[in-house]
């Protein structure tokens, strides 16, 4: 009897250690600290105690709206990385795709830096497409003047008229090519259309009309127009050209041709 008393006490405080044991494990706090040595995912969301999102790591399938919907992102076939403000508004991102097409390829990339709910002030881009048009390659830094958030709506309406398939539907008007430049004119007189002002790198291809490769700093208008280039043209010869203000180019050549 004495013996079987014993036993049944062994059992009795292995079984509450056991329990013990377990509910330490149960209640213990996790590491807030864990290591990965390689992780597969689709998405990373990193957010701000209450929530907020601030940066997200994405696959093209991953890519979310942001809070400004599809006016601004699209769909795309875009990976990389997107920054946010902190009302959850993107403000720029690290961007990436590219495949290759019928006869031929095309790629793009770029770091860019957004204005308040607004597109690309600030982009270091590299863009190349070639098919059978044609090709086109670009490297650089891009400066474009974008209008004030209060304008947004306009800009998006004139986006509808000229990008009727993109931005538009079925009810709206197809315009022709001369009232598209007529809008977009009174528009850029108050900066109410996005249009780049200045260019710094290189470009070069063939759109049908030869060969053309050049490096330089290309400074433009209001309406987008250039007015300032200093470049290297595909002869390597350096330019300087000004423009006037009916759009005349004013040469000078920097070495005698």
């Amino acid at each position: 009897m004495k013996k079987l008393t014993t036993r049944l006490f062994v059992v009795l405080c292995m079984m509450v250690i056991i329990n013990i044991t377990l509910l330490f494990f149960m209640f213990m706090k996790p590491s807030e600290l864990q290591k990965f040595k390689e992780i597969d995912v689709e998405r990373i969301n990193i957010v701000e105690a209450d929530g907020t999102l601030k940066i997200a790591l994405f696959n093209s399938n991953r890519l979310r709206k942001g809070l400004d919907g599809d006016k601004r992102q699209g769909t795309g076939t875009i990976s990389g990385m997107f920054f946010y403000n902190e009302e959850g508004y993107e403000t720029g991102g690290l961007v990436f795709d590219g495949k290759k097409i019928e006869s031929g390829q095309y790629a793009g990339s770029g770091l860019m830096f957004d204005g308040y709910r607004q597109d690309q002030t600030i982009a270091l881009q590299h863009n190349e497409r070639k098919d059978s048009t044609g090709s086109y390659y670009e490297d650089g830094l891009k400066i474009m003047s974008r209008p004030d958030v209060s304008d947004v709506k306009e800009e998006y309406e004139y986006y509808a008229l000229k990008y009727p398939e993109i931005f538009g539907d079925e009810n709206t008007p197809r315009l022709s090519k001369a009232k598209i430049d007529s809008i977009e004119f009174e528009l850029s007189k108050y900066n109410k259309v996005a249009q780049r002002r200045l260019f710094l790198g290189s470009k070069r291809g063939d759109r049908g009309e030869g060969w053309f490769d050049e490096s330089g700093l290309y400074i433009k208008n209001k309406y987008g127009k250039d007015m300032i280039r200093i470049y290297v043209d595909k002869n390597n010869i350096p330019k300087f050209e000004v423009m006037d203000t009916l759009g005349e180019i004013v040469r000078y050549n920097l070495i005698p041709e």
